[in-house]
């Protein structure tokens, strides 16, 4: 699971689009990798989440990696 996040500089909608590009991009990456794209889920989660006090730590991804034995 991909999350992308955005700082609170520019409107919620933009930062809505900025945080889901950045989503995409690391979908993009890992899917050059070699991991099927329908084994990441993405979602972008704008400025919400922002436990940071500095915007530059608000400007993240995040990845949860889920490892399922059989």
């Amino acid at each position: 699971e991909v999350y992308a996040y955005a700082d609170s500089a520019g409107t919620d909608e933009y930062n809505l689009k900025l945080s889901a590009s950045r989503a995409a991009s690391v979908k993009h990456f890992l899917t050059s990798l070699g991991i099927s794209p329908d084994l990441i889920d993405v979602s972008a989660m704008g400025e919400s989440h922002r436990p940071n006090s500095s915007p530059e730590l608000d400007r993240r991804v995040e990845i949860l990696v889920r490892i399922f034995k059989n």
